[in-house]
């Protein structure tokens, strides 16, 4: 329906409804990302749908990250009773790689954990491109009935993102070493 409602409205007025959308997204911490990628890889195709998506979620979370850094004891004070709360925000804070987190509730984390504003968009910017245009590319593949793609694709992020979780500490040892070796 969403891709139906982009093509049928004029290219710039769709263009902003995605971005929005995407953006709206972020802030939101309630709409997941999939679908509106896929909207937009169906809108627009995989390159179009990857500049919209991916301008719009870099936007939102780092303004988000912004906010939230100039919120900080607004947001203390907000989840000072709730230790489901306290416990996502922590999880950055107490993480030897803040860095290494960066979507969902991870920009108000982020800001809870003191990261860099530099370091948290350098994050943004590297986490980001790959599940952004790989997502856009299966709604593509859906407008052309190709199914098997879509599925081949999108199972494949999460292998990966399921791999990278179960040896998040070798990566993260790994990504140390390639930092120590550059600042040599």
């Amino acid at each position: 329906a969403l891709s139906d409602y982009l093509t049928s409205e004029g290219r710039l007025r769709s263009f902003l409804t995605l971005w929005f959308l995407a953006f709206v997204q972020v802030v939101s911490l309630v709409i997941p990302a999939m679908p509106v990628q896929l909207a937009a890889g169906i809108a627009y195709g995989p390159w179009k749908g990857f500049v919209t998506s991916f301008s719009a979620s870099v936007a939102a979370n780092f303004l988000v990250f912004l906010l939230a850094r100039r919120l900080a004891k607004v947001i203390e004070l907000l989840t000072a009773n709730s230790p489901k709360a306290n416990k996502l925000l922590n999880s950055v804070r107490n993480s030897k790689n803040p860095w290494f987190y960066t979507n969902g509730i991870i920009p108000y984390a982020a800001a809870h954990a003191n990261m860099k504003p530099k370091q948290f968009f350098a994050a943004i910017c590297i986490s980001m491109p790959i599940p952004t245009l790989l997502t856009c590319l299966a709604g593509s593949y859906l407008v052309t009935g190709d199914w098997l793609f879509t599925v081949l694709i999108e199972g494949g992020m999460f292998a990966v993102v399921g791999l990278l979780f179960h040896k998040r500490s070798a990566v993260i040892g790994h990504a140390h070493e390639v930092k120590d070796r550059h600042t040599r």
